[in-house]
């Protein structure tokens, strides 16, 4: 198995490890093995999770994971009828749901990776080959199914027939950078995180923290500034301004830190940390892939290994299924 990863039976056309779907422009890897082998971020987020979020194409994976088992999760990104995808049909947030205890795509028994169907149909997981092998109907975006829950969707339990409580709403039209929430409250996190203050340190050295929350503050011309007397609320901070290094507690959200006196400041989500197996590796990973390297220069040498075996892969399958 290349990298670890089985053979996609019962996964459409949604990866070069599934149908393939076609012998000259074949489908590149699926999103969860991007992020399984650390070539896009993963962005965690649980239940008690209420954020506004923005996905890009080949951006960040969302990951939604069973509190009581980590080796399960729900996993969604931006996938794009373009580029290596150009063969599919539609464009929109791809939801899969993931189960490493299964092991194996094997249909019409329960798959360790499936897609879930925006139109909560189950076509592909029911055979090794479904045909069609993608559909406009699987993804999830504003001009079709908008939203995933428990109160829609009899896929939104986990293997064991709990309820997982993972609601995705208000997803935006289609496009390359793709809104949605997250939750089951009020939103309280900006889609990029807690940010500093609007006003930062003026030229004397002090200064106030914003009102809402935005863009971080500047540094002050003069001596190090204090602590800004009024600490942004919407997920921000007030910051020490001045050359010399400021760094001040995260608002709601979390901890905001600037030294030097520089201009930008990181907020963070409420995110779990990533679940861990008993290896201490990523409960994510697939069987085989917990002690891999996943260093840049090897990530890169792995891109151009599969695009070399793409034709390869393709033309396997074709004979597989002849």
């Amino acid at each position: 198995m290349l990298f670890g990863w089985p053979d996609l039976y019962g996964f459409g056309n949604y990866c070069i490890m599934g149908n393939g779907s076609s012998q000259t422009n074949p489908v590149g890897i699926n999103d969860f093995y991007r992020a399984d082998q650390g070539w896009i971020p993963i962005v965690d987020v649980t239940k008690d999770t209420n954020a506004v979020y923005s996905a890009k194409k080949n951006g960040a994976g969302y990951r939604y994971t069973n509190p009581k088992k980590a080796q399960e999760s729900f996993f969604w990104s931006n996938v794009q009828s373009s580029g290596r995808f150009s063969t599919i049909s539609g464009d929109g947030l791809l939801l899969l749901h993931f189960d490493k205890s299964i092991g194996t795509n094997d249909p019409p028994n329960p798959l360790s990776l499936a897609v879930v169907q925006a139109d909560g149909k189950k076509d592909l997981d029911q055979t090794m080959w479904p045909e069609p092998g993608s559909d406009a109907k699987d993804f999830f975006q504003g001009g079709g199914v908008s939203e995933f829950s428990a109160a829609k969707f009899q896929t939104a339990k986990w293997n064991d027939g709990s309820a997982s409580e993972l609601h995705i709403y208000e997803v935006a039209a289609i496009s390359e950078d793709m809104q949605f929430k997250v939750g089951n409250g009020p939103i309280v996190a900006d889609p990029n995180g807690g940010a500093g203050g609007t006003s930062g340190a003026g030229t004397s050295g002090a200064g106030t923290g914003g009102t809402n929350g935005g863009a971080a503050p500047t540094a002050g011309t003069n001596a190090a500034g204090s602590a800004g007397t009024s600490p942004a609320t919407g997920g921000g901070s007030g910051l020490a301004g001045g050359t010399s290094a400021g760094t001040t507690a995260g608002g709601a959200s979390g901890a905001t830190s600037v030294s030097g006196g520089g201009s930008t400041a990181a907020g963070s989500l409420n995110a779990a940390a990533p679940p861990q197996a008993e290896d201490g590796s990523c409960a994510c990973r697939l069987p085989g892939l917990a002690k891999m390297d996943r260093s840049p220069s090897r990530g890169r040498l792995a891109s151009l290994l599969l695009t070399a075996l793409a034709f390869a892969l393709v033309r396997r399958r074709r004979r597989l299924r002849g």
